[in-house]
């Protein structure tokens, strides 16, 4: 398997939050990747899936906040 292969293969099993740290890279060095540039690829691949989690926490929390204070208006 060529290098940018297993590149790719360390961000995509890194865009799975629990397997960067345990699978993804180790995976990615024991392959026969260097561990730096294969704990960034994991790094950036874990960073990129979860910012819509983060982007998508705030939308929900203002929406509850919202949700609560009418609610209590109600009460």
């Amino acid at each position: 398997m060529n290098e940018l292969m297993l590149y790719i293969s360390v961000f995509v099993g890194a865009a799975i939050p629990v397997l960067e740290v345990w699978i993804a890279v180790p995976l990615g060095v024991i392959a026969g990747l260097p561990w730096f540039p294969a704990a960034v690829a994991g790094f950036i691949g874990n960073f990129l899936s979860l910012l819509p989690v983060i982007y998508a926490s705030e939308k929900v929390t203002a929406f509850v906040r919202r949700w609560v204070k009418k609610l209590k208006r109600m009460i």
